[in-house]
């Protein structure tokens, strides 16, 4: 470009010379100047073309198959400023598209996971509401057989049960469904700690006879019986109720602590029980809905004890609605520990 703008130069002061001597002369420069002008333009035009040419051809091929490639185009081999613009936005689009692609397989995984888990669940449901149904019809038909009291009573305590199971069972039902449609509220108000206790205890007592099991209940509170805050009384005692009643049922012997204390800004109730314990790797899935665990390491199929695989993951709702945090510790035949952390509100 720089030789020809010189050259151009040249011929022009050469050509404005030879103007003023020879008119033939004149004509003859006047002709060559323009043909040569147009050969330029020509090469130009050319030029131009081969780089629009190029640039196009570039964006033909991003988007021949009607389909975004995961490679973004390479915008240094691109001429033109507006379309090396145009091809940093198809990146940007791109690379949104791949994100967005990446949260919908991300969604459609989950959303097909939480199917199978609800399928599970309702399998797990019927088969659970069947067999205390099937109980009550069957001990019903004995009873109206029967003619020994002694016997008839041992029948009418065997339906009690069943029934008791089966009232236990829709009322997890309508809690899952309140924690679906969000309809679960707290209810913050003066609590006192020994009515908590002694509920808990008598729920252990009950729990333990049901299941004809020999274990202890220790207490181990470092604060006062007498000691009050501010919470929501019937989430914390059902929380507590489930904990304990699932350690009971997953321990054959030993016993079950409550341990109470305060912890910085928090109290902590912690459940320690010596049953059969909870592999490392189930211990993330224990609270997530409609899961149950099978501790095959410790030779014991969770499917032999009863449940629907809700009541822990109730629980974290419960507690996470008073602002609050579960956890556990446990080791495969050495026992669990069931952490809660609810915050201490004293009562002004």
């Amino acid at each position: 470009n720089m030789l020809a703008c010189q050259l151009f130069y040249r011929l022009f002061l050469n050509g404005t010379q030879v103007l003023k001597k020879d008119v033939a002369a004149n004509i003859i420069f006047i002709f060559v100047f323009i043909c040569i002008v147009i050969m330029l333009e020509l090469l130009v035009l050319k030029r131009f073309s081969e780089r629009i040419k190029f640039d196009f051809q570039l964006f033909s091929d991003r988007f021949r198959t009607n389909k975004l490639s995961n490679s973004k185009m390479v915008t240094s081999d691109i001429y033109f400023s507006e379309t090396k613009n145009l091809a940093c936005e198809v990146n940007k689009m791109t690379s949104k598209l791949e994100a967005m692609f990446k949260e919908l397989q991300s969604e459609q995984e989950k959303s097909q996971q939480s199917e199978k888990l609800k399928s599970a669940f309702l399998a797990n449901l019927s088969h659970e509401i069947r067999t205390p149904m099937n109980a009550m019809i069957g001990f019903a038909s004995l009873l109206d057989e029967e003619t020994d009291e002694k016997t008839k009573h041992e029948l009418i305590k065997l339906m009690k049960r069943s029934g008791e199971e089966l009232l236990n069972l829709i009322e997890d039902i309508v809690e899952i469904s309140k924690l679906e449609s969000n309809n679960m509220e707290m209810h913050l108000k003066p609590t006192k700690l020994g009515d908590i206790v002694t509920t808990v205890k008598s729920t252990f007592l009950g729990e333990i006879a049901k299941q004809e099991k020999s274990l202890d209940f220790i207490l181990q509170n470092n604060l006062k019986i007498g000691f009050t805050f501010m919470a929501d009384p019937d989430f914390l005692r059902e929380v507590l109720e489930r904990i304990i009643n699932n350690a009971v049922k997953f321990t054959q012997e030993g016993s079950i602590t409550l341990h109470i204390s305060r912890f910085e800004n928090c109290l902590l109730f912690q459940v320690i029980d010596t049953g059969i314990g909870i592999s490392k790797k189930d211990q993330d899935i224990i609270f997530k809905r409609f899961t149950q665990i099978d501790n095959r390491d410790a030779g014991i199929l969770s499917r032999q004890y009863r449940g629907i695989g809700i009541g822990l993951s109730l629980c974290r709702s419960m507690i996470e609605l008073m602002q609050g945090d579960i956890r556990v510790e446990s080791e495969l035949g050495k026992g669990s520990t069931f952490q809660l952390y609810i915050p201490y509100i004293p009562v002004s």
